[in-house]
């Protein structure tokens, strides 16, 4: 038999995990999406966001000088973006 000290213990063990499950899936289906989960509608608003990220990167900030391409291959309307940094 437990004692009621160690079933004490138990439940509250049990209800703090419960409680940063519960956390976690909210904050999981609030959060807003990363780079890759946006959705866009044109290629403006594409270019906007992909500024948006490279600006705010971590990465990409300690570089020096770069140059990448980011190609969206959608059917209906395939798009090419192209962003650069450099040493001034």
């Amino acid at each position: 038999m437990k004692k009621e000290g160690d079933k004490a213990k138990s439940y509250a063990v049990h209800a703090v995990f419960v409680i940063i499950v519960v956390m976690s899936v909210y904050f999981i289906l609030t959060s807003s999406p990363t780079m890759t989960g946006h959705a866009v509608l044109d290629a403006a608003t594409a270019k906007a966001k992909l500024e948006s990220a490279l600006a705010s990167s971590a990465m990409f900030g300690q570089l020096q000088q770069a140059s990448i391409c980011v190609v969206i291959n959608d059917p209906g309307q395939p798009l090419s973006l192209q962003a650069g940094k450099s040493a001034r």
